[in-house]
């Protein structure tokens, strides 16, 4: 009398089998096959510098050998009264530039950039919080505003074809305590519950620095403008000392072309390429593999 029994469970096993076979077509796309992108990532090596803010090659000769006229006359006056400094060098790096940047003590950081064209990502030099009373010039007119708990930056968005990345640089401060708020996840499929601060940022101050293989893009400050904007975001102050910063930019292939060069060609040598920042002359450019930022 079992068998019928038997028979049938048997049969009941294989129909459910055959539905979990289905299965995964009934699962939404977003979830099963979505990969982050990697060919939409275009990716910068940002090296920041530390330096005392008297010292003369940061204030008078490395601006001998940066190109601040890739900036339009209007801009480069709007960028002056709050603060900011910037420009493009081109072929071989200054002697001294290439020293710090191999320096540990001045170069305090080297990391790696990478974000989706579209996206932003937000960089500041000075890692803690302060009330600032900061004067910004728009359109001619100084305005005083005022921070509570404030961290100063820029606000990075990156695009990139086969010569040459475009840097998007727009001044930003982030103050205030943190705010939970609800936002789609990446592939879009849910929504997160993410903690963000409020963020003041300055559209008609942001400026473009769009660099080859071969150029430099640097970010500097106007020591002498206490307060202004672009003081704030790259002076720091510490018990019996000033220091100022430097942003030294250099292009990093997209991720796929340099993926697709790593398993078609053998390592490649350093060619017209010109070295990372934390090794200048010394090797040639490391290849980006993965997503993200990198100490």
């Amino acid at each position: 009398m079992r068998g019928p029994w038997y028979l049938l469970a048997a049969l009941g096993l294989l129909a459910g089998l055959g539905c979990l076979s289905t299965l995964p077509e009934q699962v939404p796309t977003t979830w099963k096959s979505w990969r982050w992108p990697q060919e939409d990532l275009v990716a910068v090596e940002a090296a920041i510098l530390r330096l005392p803010s008297t010292d003369p090659f940061a204030n008078r000769g490395l601006w001998r050998e940066v190109d601040e006229l890739v900036l339009p006359l209007e801009k480069r006056l709007s960028l002056e009264a709050n603060g900011f400094r910037t420009g493009i060098i081109s072929g071989n790096v200054p002697a001294d530039l290439q020293r710090l940047l191999t320096d540990k003590n001045a170069c305090i950081t080297s990391r790696r950039v990478a974000v989706r064209p579209g996206r932003s990502y937000f960089l500041a030099v000075a890692q803690q919080d302060r009330d600032l009373n900061v004067q910004v010039v728009e359109q001619g007119e100084a305005i005083s505003q005022e921070f509570e708990q404030a961290r100063c930056g820029l606000s990075l968005r990156l695009e990139s074809d086969e010569e040459t990345t475009r840097i998007s640089c727009e001044p930003c401060v982030r103050h205030g305590r943190p705010l939970r708020l609800l936002r789609p996840t990446e592939d879009r499929s849910d929504w997160d519950l993410q903690s963000s601060r409020p963020e003041k940022c300055y559209p008609s101050l942001a400026w473009d620095l769009k660099i080859t293989s071969a150029e430099y893009g640097v970010v500097g400050c106007l020591v002498e403008r206490e307060h202004s904007l672009g003081y704030h975001s790259l002076v720091e102050a510490v018990p019996g000392a000033t220091f100022q910063h430097l942003i030294v930019f250099r292009r990093v292939p997209r991720l796929m072309e340099s993926s697709t060069a790593l398993t078609r060609t053998a390592p490649r040598s350093s060619g017209n390429e010109p070295p990372p920042l934390a090794q200048q002359s010394v090797t040639p450019p490391r290849l980006p593999l993965t997503r993200g930022q990198s100490p």
